[in-house]
């Protein structure tokens, strides 16, 4: 059966076939409807998930690329900070290992820039 559920449309492709190096799965090798017979307990999924170096840092939800929700990388998994004693030096070794070195850093609290969902790493 499928992990994600049966899908809203009809089985299109079957016996898909990538070698890795393709851009876009129309490159594949497929069988294509309507030379096949499958049930729709038998559709493909994916989970894809976005590897990180340990100690990075990132900003999301923000308006622009120098201001966001500060996520970290532990253990291949990009994760929150809590914002208990955030201070101006917190931004500010954030905005010097983003490359931002010159100017002035706003710490920001409360999940300003709004809360992924994902795990509060420290």
């Amino acid at each position: 059966g499928s992990e994600f559920g049966v899908g809203d449309g009809p089985i299109i492709w079957s016996s898909v076939y990538c070698n890795g190096w393709e851009l876009d799965i129309h490159q594949c090798t497929k069988t294509v409807l309507p030379n096949f017979d499958c049930y729709s307990s038998n559709i493909a999924g994916v989970t894809c998930k976005e590897s990180c170096q340990e100690g990075n840092v990132r900003l999301v939800g923000g308006d622009f690329e120098n201001e966001g929700t500060v996520e970290v990388c532990l253990d291949n998994l990009w994760g929150l900070i809590a914002d208990t004693g955030w201070t101006d030096g917190d931004a500010k070794v954030v905005c010097s290992q983003l490359g931002y070195t010159d100017g002035i850093t706003l710490p920001k609290l409360g999940s300003y820039y709004g809360k992924p969902n994902k795990i509060i790493h420290l």
